[in-house]
């Protein structure tokens, strides 16, 4: 065992989705605008669902690039925004974040996703199954 301890500004209960997808969906602003996002450590930046982006404007143009998925290649623009994890309990944690806005139109619809590189990796953040919440705090935070 290694003992650790950890402090967190604030935690929100996840939502788990079906158990067919079983994906941890998170309460999430993207520059104001409420909506949720699913963690995929596995994607870079935070993928904003074009739905929620037409609410949002961005001013930071990082330029286009090409991204390869589970649902294939996206084309988009990326953006340098801010995003904030909304709490259930304790305090919200705002952090920069590369905003990727997939263009196609096939993506409408589909949810938002929390990626690691360019976004959660700028935040500490841990999950508990048995509680079903997921924290998170400053990357800084002690």
């Amino acid at each position: 065992m290694i003992p650790l301890t950890l402090t967190f500004q604030g935690g929100a209960k996840y939502d788990y989705g079906a158990q067919s997808d079983a994906r941890i969906s998170v309460p999430l602003e993207i520059e104001g605008v409420q909506t949720t996002a699913i963690v995929d450590t596995g994607a870079p930046y935070l993928i904003c669902s074009p739905d929620i982006a037409e609410r949002i404007v961005f001013s930071d143009g990082l330029g286009s690039v090409r991204l390869n998925t589970h649902a294939g290649i996206l084309t988009g623009q990326r953006y340098r925004g801010r995003a904030k994890l909304v709490p259930e309990k304790g305090e919200g944690t705002e952090f920069e974040a590369t905003i990727f806005v997939p263009e196609n139109e096939e993506w409408r619809g589909k949810p938002s996703f929390l990626g690691f590189h360019c976004c959660l990796e700028r935040i500490r953040f841990a999950v508990d199954p048995s509680k079903e919440m997921f924290y998170f705090a400053d990357a800084g935070a002690d």
